[in-house]
């Protein structure tokens, strides 16, 4: 499926709204719910103390996302993009 000019201007307004250092998991239960395809590229498995992916939205474009563990065991997303 390829995405329009429109949504992906959507998305990325959608992605900047997300306040910053949120918890990881707060971060994928609000990003899931900004597009379907955004909920079918985030599906996965998040561990380890730091850690980004790059999954695919559609054809040509991608949603990469960044997160560190903090010394209190709190993951953060420190940076999301689409690319």
């Amino acid at each position: 499926m390829k995405l329009d000019k429109q949504t992906l201007n959507g998305i990325r307004k959608a992605l900047h709204k997300l306040p910053q250092n949120m918890s990881l998991q707060d971060w994928l239960d609000a990003a899931v719910d900004i597009h379907p395809a955004v909920n079918a590229a985030l599906t996965g498995f998040y561990c380890g103390h730091d850690g980004s992916i790059a999954a695919e939205l559609d054809e040509k474009h991608l949603i990469c996302m960044m997160w560190h563990e903090r010394e209190n065991g709190r993951k953060v997303v420190e940076a999301a993009y689409i690319s």
